[in-house]
């Protein structure tokens, strides 16, 4: 998504040992259950294409919107989508930062990150601040600072 060689930071203000500071650990959290989970994709390269059946394959879970800047890619995506029997999901494309059109929708509970390294610390936070929960590919992030911004966004909106 982002020319090579180029880097997104996100920046914290807090040291790597200094714990959070108003908001409660979330250590023992656990999310109310969802009981017809609604996902978005970013990102449908070789990993997101590869998580299509698998997601497709749980019970009650519909996924309502797919995200990348490659339209080959997002054709792809749709093919197999076609194929697997869901055929209401909506592409989001047409710049690196499409995938905030589709976290603005409402009937998104939560987004599967599948991009390039650079990208999963920012989305996942803005997924978090958007009000839903992230799933991210590994690493989770590429520096300490974007890890503890993660951490701090987490347990300030109470979304994983």
């Amino acid at each position: 998504m982002a020319a090579a060689g180029a880097t997104l930071s996100v920046s914290s203000t807090r040291a790597a040992d200094e714990p959070a500071a108003s908001h409660a650990s979330m250590r023992d959290y656990a999310a109310p259950a969802i009981d017809r989970p609604r996902f978005g994709i970013i990102g449908m390269g070789q990993r997101g294409k590869s998580l299509l059946p698998l997601l497709l394959a749980v019970p009650d879970a519909e996924l309502k919107a797919i995200c990348d800047v490659d339209p080959v890619s997002l054709r792809e995506s749709r093919l197999l989508l076609t194929i697997g029997g869901s055929r209401d999901t909506e592409a989001h494309t047409g710049s690196e930062y499409a995938y905030r059109e589709l976290l603005e929708r409402d009937d998104i509970d939560a987004v599967i990150i599948a991009t390039p390294w650079q990208w999963h610390a920012p989305m996942a936070i803005e997924a978090m601040q958007a009000g839903k929960h992230a799933f991210v590919e590994v690493p989770m992030a590429t520096t300490i600072d974007d890890l503890w911004q993660m951490v701090e966004v987490s347990e300030s909106t109470r979304k994983n």
